[in-house]
C-alpha cells in the first residue's frame, strides 16, 4: 500500500467485498509499514514472530471504578490478576482480591493500577498495548508506574513473550 507520495505505508492482508450494489464501499485491512519493519526480519529468520507479553489483565479505570477506589481521577489500568509465569509476575505486579459489583459488573479491586509505561501517561489498555507493541520487543525492560494502596512505586519490568502461544517447532 502506497500514499500519494509512493511512500510504502502498508501491506494490505484481506479485502472484504460488500455486495454488488454497495462495490463503492469495499473494505481493505492492512498492517503498517512501522509493524512490518519489526515484524519481517523475525519472519524470515524464525519463522514466526513472537510478541512481547506483560502477562496482566484487568480493567480501564472508569469513574465508577476510581470512585469505588477513592480516587480523583479516573485514569490507568487497574491490574485483575496476573499470569503465572509472566513478566508482569516476575517484577512483583499484583493483581486484585477484593471482588466487588460495580453497576452489575463484578470487578475485583485491589490489585496495582498502572498509571504510566516509560514515562508515557496510561489512560486504559491500548496505551499499554499500543505502547509495548509498537515500542518493545522481547527481553526489553520497561519502568511501571503503579500506584498501589495510595502510594507511588516504580517496578521494572522485562518483557518476554507468551509461553502459551509458541508456534510447532519454536523452542523457548
Amino acid at each position: 500500500m502506497l500514499d500519494v507520495e509512493d511512500q510504502v505505508v502498508g501491506m494490505n492482508i484481506e479485502n472484504y467485498s460488500l455486495p454488488s450494489n454497495l462495490r463503492d464501499s469495499d473494505i481493505s485491512f492492512a498492517i503498517p509499514s512501522n509493524s512490518l519493519i519489526k515484524i519481517i526480519p523475525s519472519l524470515l529468520s524464525n519463522g514466526c514472530y513472537l510478541h512481547p507479553w506483560l502477562g496482566a489483565a484487568g480493567a480501564d479505570v472508569t469513574p465508577d471504578i476510581a470512585k469505588a477506589l477513592n480516587l480523583t481521577e479516573s485514569m490507568g489500568f487497574l491490574i485483575i490478576s496476573v499470569a503465572d509465569l509472566s513478566p508482569a509476575k516476575k517484577a512483583g505486579i499484583l493483581g486484585g482480591d477484593n471482588t466487588t459489583n460495580i453497576n452489575g459488573r463484578d470487578i475485583t479491586l485491589g490489585g496495582d493500577i498502572i498509571l504510566k509505561v516509560d514515562d508515557v501517561e496510561v489512560n486504559d489498555i491500548q496505551d499499554i498495548s499500543r505502547y509495548i507493541e509498537n515500542e518493545k520487543k522481547i527481553g526489553d525492560s520497561m519502568v511501571v508506574n503503579v500506584l498501589r494502596n495510595g502510594l507511588m512505586q516504580t517496578i521494572n519490568v522485562k518483557l518476554d513473550s507468551n509461553p502459551a502461544f509458541f508456534p510447532p517447532g519454536i523452542d523457548k
